[in-house]
């Protein structure tokens, strides 16, 4: 009978299944053993046995620290598109003069979480036909962001910016203000970034257009 090799890891590869089951369904021993393939009266007994060798434990230690870096990935790009929507304003997606003629940015110019702050994008083409047989061609574009006071609140709550001594609903003046700066800061953290990127050069312009039509929006 062939002597079974170790793998890469220094561990048998029956033993890397066992780890990876064990891993996947949260932690289940009886499961894992048997996913793995072995069949013995006792599992529990079994896992901890091979667990408990040297070389397995190692390994075992591996796999969670790769699991683990996984997972903190995930909550960073879930954070991050928090922010995103807590700070995004309308002059990110759109731009206008004051005579009311507006230019959507393609989407080819959005960043990633720009694109996922977008909640709805629809366009609408209507042909009118006058009596005299002429025609008429309107295209009507509605852009719906995510609800961003929404965002704001939980992006608060998770850089604690709140007072912990005071409930919900009793904010004074002071604890307002300092809650607007703190967001405020962030926000202009990312207009900078966004000047960087379009070489826009007229920062009081973009915040100006930015917050009215973001209190026009709700966001």
């Amino acid at each position: 009978m062939p002597r079974v090799k170790l793998n890469e890891h220094g561990v048998y590869e029956r033993h890397e299944r066992l780890l990876r089951e064990y891993l996947a369904n949260g932690g289940d021993t009886i499961a894992a053993i048997r996913a793995a393939g072995y069949k013995c009266k006792y599992p529990e007994r079994r896992f901890h046995d091979i667990v408990n060798e040297p070389n397995v434990a190692k390994r075992l230690e591996e796999l969670r620290a790769e699991c683990n870096k996984r997972l903190d990935t995930k909550a960073d790009d879930i954070l991050q598109a928090l922010y995103d929507n807590a700070l995004s304003v309308l002059s990110d997606f759109a731009t206008w003069d004051g005579e009311g003629n507006i230019k959507f940015k393609p989407s080819s110019e959005l960043s990633r979480g720009q694109a996922g702050c977008i909640k709805k994008l629809s366009s609408t083409t209507r042909t009118f036909t006058a009596k005299g047989g002429g025609k008429t061609v309107t295209k009507k574009v509605d852009l719906e962001l995510n609800d961003g006071l929404k965002a704001k609140d939980m992006a608060m709550r998770q850089l604690e910016l709140y007072p912990k001594e005071k409930a919900p609903g009793k904010f004074g003046e002071e604890d307002f203000t300092k809650m607007a700066e703190a967001l405020e800061s962030a926000r202009a953290q990312q207009i900078a970034h966004y000047v960087q990127e379009s070489g826009v050069k007229n920062l009081s312009e973009i915040n100006e257009a930015g917050a009215s039509s973001g209190r026009q929006k709700g966001i």
